[in-house]
């Protein structure tokens, strides 16, 4: 959930800084990551044997915001998401290696 959070915020931020921070599709892919978050976090808690899926899916998706982050070096909000979402990928990775 924590991941959730920061991508949510850097949307915010990347919305307040406009320019290329504030392109859509950068935007989308911010947000599909956060909704995944949000569902794997779901799933975990409900217990589902297809658990493994969605952290699969999870991780590709905060890799992919990780890369995207990586852009902009200067910025220190995007740099947090970066390590914040390569974090999750790693962790939601070592969850599906081990379900699968």
């Amino acid at each position: 959930m924590e991941t959730q959070r920061i991508l949510l915020d850097t949307v915010r931020h990347c919305l307040d800084m406009g320019g290329k921070r504030a392109k859509v599709q950068r935007l989308k892919l911010f947000l599909r990551a956060a909704s995944m978050c949000q569902a794997t976090a779901e799933i975990s808690r409900k217990g589902s044997n297809l658990f493994y899926l969605s952290c699969g899916a999870c991780a590709r998706l905060c890799e992919d915001c990780a890369h995207d982050c990586d852009l902009f070096p200067d910025d220190a909000n995007l740099r947090r998401c970066a390590e914040t979402c390569r974090h999750c990928a790693e962790s939601c990775e070592i969850v599906r290696q081990a379900a699968a």
